[in-house]
């Protein structure tokens, strides 16, 4: 069915540019992809009426970033199928000589189904070695899918995606 956005049932029109614009904000995605059509009914200036070619918009989400290092639940909100994953790994600990090694990225686009769950686990950069120590490696990043992500106990073979985290730094002697 049809019906009049909010707010932009009567917009007027710039007569230099014969455009008339309404923005609307939405904050779900619920019906998405929406179907937009504009009707004009016509005036002295610009003539009769008529209707535009139906515009297709998607709403897109924006989900939850997780940075710090731990594992989190994520459950997928009403009228999400696909999401666009972006995991990185956590860089390597350095030491006196250095920082460590970056961590790997892993990009993704999964389906998924409203209500499912997700184990996100985020791995935290690895340990600074001192003047002369060892840096440890940085932690990988994944996600991880299947009945046990409810619980927070799914098995490294449940990973969807991962990011290897970033190697540590060697230690070095000083030359006496």
């Amino acid at each position: 069915g049809s019906s009049t956005i909010s707010g932009c049932s009567a917009q007027a029109v710039n007569t230099t540019t014969g455009v008339a614009t309404c923005a609307v904000t939405y904050t779900s995605t619920s019906g998405s992809p929406h179907s937009i059509t504009a009707a004009y009914s016509g005036d002295a200036n610009f003539g009769a009426s008529s209707t535009s070619a139906p515009l297709s918009q998607t709403v897109n989400a924006s989900l939850p970033t997780y940075t710090a290092g731990g594992t989190y639940l994520f459950t997928v909100p009403a009228g999400i199928t696909q999401l666009s994953v972006d995991t990185y790994g956590g860089q390597g600990g350095g030491n006196g000589s250095g920082g460590g090694g970056l961590g790997g990225e892993a990009k993704a686009t999964i389906n998924v189904t409203p209500g499912q769950t997700l184990e996100v686990n985020v791995g935290a950069a690895g340990n600074y070695g001192g003047y002369y120590g060892n840096g440890s490696g940085g932690g990988a990043s994944d996600l991880r899918s299947g009945s046990c992500a409810a619980t927070l106990s799914c098995a490294l073979t449940d990973r969807a995606i991962v990011a290897g985290g970033g190697g540590g730094v060697g230690g070095f002697t000083y030359p006496y």
